[in-house]
């Protein structure tokens, strides 16, 4: 098997400070399963002397990064740093003494037509100043020869005045982000750091890659579980063999799966091994403000041990020796069974697209079924184990968390087709009460896991939690929804929707938002779309759509209390990039579609983004015959 010359685990602390005491305690997970390089997602983290203004509580003093970087050195790890020098840079920019640096500013709008900071403005020379400034202070407390600067994901990017006289045209664009990455790259090379970054955004600037220094090293990002191919984050979804051109042009890359599920991170070293490129390997772990990391450890740990030279059944029982210590084939078994499903943030299983949303092909009971099994042979072993217990307990909550969610998913789904009646929703109260118990236990154990952090996360959510779940009881005793059919071609899109009524002659605006599938392999989804009663007596509705990926519409019913009232009748009218708008008429797999479907055309083309394609449908009223 391949063995992987970086092998390094990511620590988002960006998103969730950890405790010191946490740190080392992953560094020794680290240490102990085939790892020699811990990668520290910082953005903001560190107050220096150029970057005074986090408070003491939200971001690391130069001596307690000083301390980490000890321990992992006596550990055998290099401490490998990340500041985002372009997007993802909302938490500086949320200080006032630096907003001028961001490119929205002066009321300009973003390119999804919000206002929210979160990217540096490329043409002002004093956002180098300041980040030159800040790189330096932090290269220094790093002995790591790599310093990675992010580069991922910024979409608020040529729109500020400056910006779009220096780049009026998309070939102007993609030689101004060119023109970042080589300050950028220069500036860290008169420093004696190797520029590490994430290459996504090649995905839209894709002619000037061969342009970029070839000492760049590109950490190369895939999240779907079986990763066979390189496929675009946004464009279109474009399959490359992205790994071989790096390997022709003469960059080096390194694999970069993430800690969702351990087949990401298993088929993507085997996908990588292929690659002269492929040099490294890194996994990620993002966004753990609302969830404790620790589920996650047995996925890292196996995934190390992979990249360090075993083989898949070699790489799942070291880990599971090392993290438990036991080599028990029922434990083996249940711990595979659910790392394979993963496990979800807490929070998002009670999302809003999650509760009112499904795949066309109904519920796939195999994932809770699944986390049933693995929870109950998980449990047996709680006593038995001699290490491991906070790993054990951590994936055993959140289990149970997968299982209530589902259990609420199917109870809602149950009064959406049938109608709300006093038995299920007697049930589905109970499974609103079993949920926020999980996270009261989640919220005590808070100064366990981190202690003196702040703010307790799941303090400040339950709340809301418990609103949502109230919100929905109304809604669903309301009965009125719009159950709206459609096709989503490309989960990473930014497709925006306006659904408007007609009550007598005039358009009244119901729905208004960003509605996609709960999951990325899912392109036919319905969705109840819950209404003011007043229209059930509309006789024509109208969809408008703009954005990013298009919008397919295969079906659409009004519906009281799990009845259908009303159905398309004909179509009346359309504008703009509607194809084939006949085919809502019938409730088939066929779609109409709203929008220019080539993703990269339009982001090439700022004009296109709020261009609204609308069609309008005369409703009749519901018949069998």
């Amino acid at each position: 098997m391949t063995q992987f010359k970086v092998r390094a685990a990511q620590l988002d602390l960006a998103r969730q400070m950890e405790s010191l005491d946490y740190c080392r305690k992953f560094m020794d997970m680290l240490s102990e399963n085939g790892y020699n390089a811990i990668f520290l997602y910082l953005e903001d983290r560190i107050i220096t002397k150029s970057y005074p203004y986090p408070a003491p509580n939200e971001a690391y003093t130069c001596d307690q990064i000083r301390e980490l970087v000890a321990y992992a050195d006596s550990r055998g790890l290099e401490v490998i740093p990340c500041v985002a020098t372009l997007g993802h840079a909302e938490r500086f920019l949320r200080f006032p003494q630096l907003q001028h640096l961001a490119e929205i500013r002066n009321g300009v709008k973003g390119r999804f037509g919000g206002d929210f900071m979160e990217t540096f403005c490329v043409s002002l020379p004093e956002v180098y100043d300041f980040l030159f400034a800040y790189i330096r202070e932090v290269a220094e407390l790093f002995p790591s020869r790599y310093f990675h600067v992010g580069l991922d994901e910024f979409f608020d990017f040529n729109l500020c005045e400056l910006c779009r006289k220096a780049a009026p045209d998309f070939h102007s664009e993609e030689k101004l982000f060119l023109n970042h990455v080589l300050k950028v790259h220069d500036f860290l090379k008169s420093i004696g750091k190797r520029m590490a970054m994430w290459p996504d955004m090649f995905e839209n600037y894709h002619d000037i890659i061969k342009d970029v220094p070839k000492d760049i090293i590109m950490t190369e990002w895939h999240y779907h579980d079986d990763v066979r191919f390189c496929q675009a984050h946004f464009n279109n979804q474009t399959q490359e063999e992205t790994l071989g051109r790096y390997s022709e042009l003469g960059f080096e890359a390194w694999a970069s799966p993430a800690d969702r599920n351990i087949n990401n991170g298993l088929s993507f070293l085997d996908y990588a091994a292929h690659y002269e490129s492929a040099t490294g390997f890194l996994m990620t772990s993002w966004e753990k403000n609302d969830t404790y990391p620790f589920r996650a450890f047995p996925i890292i740990a196996a995934c190390g041990l992979k990249a360090a030279g075993a083989n898949d059944d070699e790489a799942f029982r070291g880990m599971i020796k090392n993290l438990f210590g036991t080599e028990d084939e029922l434990f083996t078994s249940a711990e595979k069974l659910a790392v394979t499903r993963g496990f979800a943030r807490h929070f998002e299983t009670a999302s809003l697209t999650k509760l009112w949303s499904r795949g066309c092909a109904g519920i796939d009971m195999l994932p809770e079924n699944a986390n049933r099994t693995a929870k109950i042979i998980l449990e047996s072993f709680r006593d038995k184990l001699t290490k491991g217990r906070e790993i054990l307990d951590d994936q055993i909550a959140s289990l149970e968390e997968l299982i209530v969610s589902a259990e609420i998913k199917k109870d809602m789904m149950q009064q959406l087709d049938y109608g709300c009646d006093d038995k299920t929703m007697a049930k589905l109260k109970q499974d609103f009460a079993d949920y926020i118990r999980i996270f009261r236990s989640r919220e005590q154990e808070w100064e366990t896991h981190r202690a003196g952090i702040i703010p307790n996360v799941f303090t400040e959510k339950i709340p809301a939690i418990g609103e949502r779940f109230a919100k929905a009881e109304e809604i669903l005793k309301n009965g009125a929804f719009l159950r709206l059919r459609r096709t989503h071609c490309d989960w990473y899109g930014m497709p925006k929707t306006k659904i408007s009524f007609r009550l007598n002659g005039e358009w009244q605006v119901a729905i208004d938002g960003n509605f996609k599938p709960e999951s990325l392999y899912i392109q036919m989804f319905e969705y109840f779309h819950t209404i003011d009663r007043k229209f059930l007596d509309a006789d024509a509705v109208r969809i408008e759509h703009c954005g990013f990926g298009g919008l397919g519409i295969n079906y659409l019913a009004l519906r009281d209390n799990g009845r259908t009232l009303k159905v398309p009748g004909r179509i009346i009218d359309y504008e703009n990039m509607v194809h084939d708008p006949e085919f809502i008429l019938t409730d088939d797999s066929r779609f109409c579609f709203l929008g220019n479907q080539n993703m990269r055309e339009v982001y090439e083309d700022q004009s296109q983004f709020p261009i609204m394609h609308r069609v309008d449908i005369e409703l009749k009223d519901y018949s069998l015959f």
